[in-house]
């Protein structure tokens, strides 16, 4: 069983959450209650939980302060934001701080269920890894490197919480590496289907990789997907002799691969900066995360450096925000005019004002997407648009699965698209709806005086617009609609009743006879009295 902290203030949801749902069906167990994230954070120095289950507004210590303090000390918690506010600060919030989902109240028991079945498939993997670690360790035979790999994957996965308690390990075996410049380089391989062998692949490039790097006893270790470099030395690596051994380690694994069919493997790097002491180690390991998340931009295959360029330029985006509110009302210009064919070109500028940066972090455009997104939501619903959208949940979520620029685009566009459409079809519905009213409208009063002023004022129009308006919509000009009514009224009168001809003329709304005997045989090609004539 694996174990969740539930964290919420009112006693009566942490009881109905503990007790409500059947935890050990899904492969979990409550391992504590807390009121606010204080009191979690107390708990969890005895009885490290493997999943968060927390509120956002609580006394003494929110939800969101919580999370912070939780990734910062036990990274490897997985944590669930639980809350009654579809809030995009607090979805922000939660991106910000890696946080695994975002579920609103009330739960729905299918959401919760299939959220949870993924955590326990995820935890399982893991597990599976770390025995295997621990098989492995029984194994090593006081094997130097291999204790410093072991030990040093256990920090990196956030089993050492203590950075001394690391230095103690290691000093106990001799290790060299607390004395040493330590840099950092993580990998990863994309396009392949990872579902069909990865097992096979994955142990193929471990093999490969500490053969190559352990000739220079430098720990090679497997974090979930992520491959870890750590070369050290006494003296300072620079950034150009690691960027030129990448690439030389690079072009070697890919030979490999390729001999071994996996020719369509793409190895892509992040390398993070050096630093002088073991303390630093896990900042430089971010770092290095951070830089092969520069992929997403630089694309698949690239080696990317840190550098504390990658935090500065954040600012370029905020800069810019002018032109991005410019851009997102022509965006819900075009959303409002249903005009389909102006999305694509109105996006695509969107994001080259958005991605300014080619190092802006992944994290920080995928909140400005979310945030642009929802504030055309919020502007559509003002307008009182019977409009399906998606909500922060969603949206992040879908957003999140995209791995790389080109991809987010993709799946943007099909959202603004989609919000378009609907518009669109709305529109055509309304448009419809006006028009058969007009038509309504004239068939009921076609024997009144109609002037194009009267109608406008009736339907809240300017004239000009009512008269483009209706031809736009039926390909008729309206006074020409007006005479046709007209004309097939006169067609049944004269036809079917006893009226004479100046009557019949006044009851279809003409005021001189002879100005009716002239539109008649204009429009039906016969005179009045002719046509009576004929019918009989």
């Amino acid at each position: 069983m694996y174990k969740v902290m539930l964290v919420d203030d009112e006693y009566w949801i942490r009881k109905g959450i503990a007790e409500g749902i059947n935890w050990n069906a899904l492969g979990f167990e409550v391992c504590a209650t807390a009121s606010n994230g204080e009191e979690a954070l107390s708990l969890m120095e005895n009885d490290i939980p493997d999943v968060l289950l927390t509120d956002i507004k609580m006394p003494v210590m929110d939800g969101i302060e919580l999370i912070r303090n939780v990734a910062m000390k036990y990274p490897s918690v997985k944590t669930v934001i639980l809350s009654g506010y579809n809030d995009f600060a607090y979805a922000q919030k939660a991106i910000e701080y890696g946080t695994y989902a975002y579920i609103l109240k009330p739960i729905k028991d299918e959401e919760f269920n299939l959220l949870f079945s993924k955590l326990f498939n995820e935890l399982e993997v893991q597990k599976k890894a770390y025995n295997n670690l621990s098989g492995q360790f029984l194994n090593l035979k006081n094997n130097r490197l291999d204790l410093e790999e072991y030990y040093l994957l256990k920090y990196i996965a956030g089993n050492f919480y203590d950075t001394n308690e690391l230095k103690r390990e290691l000093a106990e075996l001799g290790s060299i590496i607390p004395d040493h410049y330590l840099c950092c380089i993580v990998f990863t391989y994309d396009s392949i289907d990872k579902n069909e062998k990865p097992i096979n692949l994955t142990n193929i490039i471990l093999y490969e990789t500490k053969r190559y790097w352990n000739k220079s006893n430098y720990p090679v270790l497997l974090n979930n997907d992520q491959f870890i470099i750590i070369p050290h030395d006494s003296i300072k690596i620079s950034n150009r002799d690691l960027i030129y051994s990448v690439k030389q380690f690079k072009f070697h694994l890919e030979n490999i691969l390729y001999d071994r069919d996996f020719s369509d493997v793409v190895l892509s790097f992040g390398i993070g900066k050096s630093c002088l002491n073991i303390e630093s180690l896990s900042v430089i390991y971010k770092e290095a995360v951070l830089a092969l998340q520069r992929k997403f931009y630089t694309g698949k295959g690239s080696i990317t450096l840190y550098n504390n360029k990658d935090n500065s330029e954040v600012g370029i985006l905020d800069q810019c925000n002018y032109t991005l509110d410019e851009i997102s009302e022509e965006l819900l210009s075009v959303i409002l005019d249903g005009d389909l064919y102006s999305i694509c070109p109105r996006i695509k500028t969107l994001f080259k004002a958005l991605v300014s940066s080619s190092f802006y972090e992944k994290n920080k455009l995928i909140i400005k997407c979310i945030e642009i997104y929802l504030s055309i939501s919020m502007k559509l619903k003002d307008k009182d648009l019977p409009v399906n959208l998606l909500n922060t949940d969603d949206i992040y979520h879908q957003i999140s699965k995209c791995e790389t620029l080109e991809e987010l685009i993709s799946y943007y566009e099909k959202c603004i698209t989609d919000i378009a459409t609907q518009i669109k079809e709305l529109k055509n519905e309304s448009d419809n709806n006006m028009i058969i009213k007009i038509k309504q409208y004239i068939e009921a009063n076609y024997h009144k005086k109609l002037s194009l002023k009267d109608l406008a004022d009736h339907f809240c129009m300017n004239s000009s617009y009512l008269s483009t308006y209706f031809k736009k919509h039926t390909g008729i000009n309206l006074f020409d609609y007006i005479t046709y009514v007209r004309m097939e009224n006169a067609k049944r009168l004269l036809k079917n009743s006893d009226y004479q001809i100046t009557e019949i003329s006044e009851n279809v709304g003409f005021v001189d006879y002879r100005h009716f005997c002239t539109v008649f045989k204009k429009e039906i090609g016969m005179s009045p009295l002719q046509y009576r004539l004929k019918s009989f």
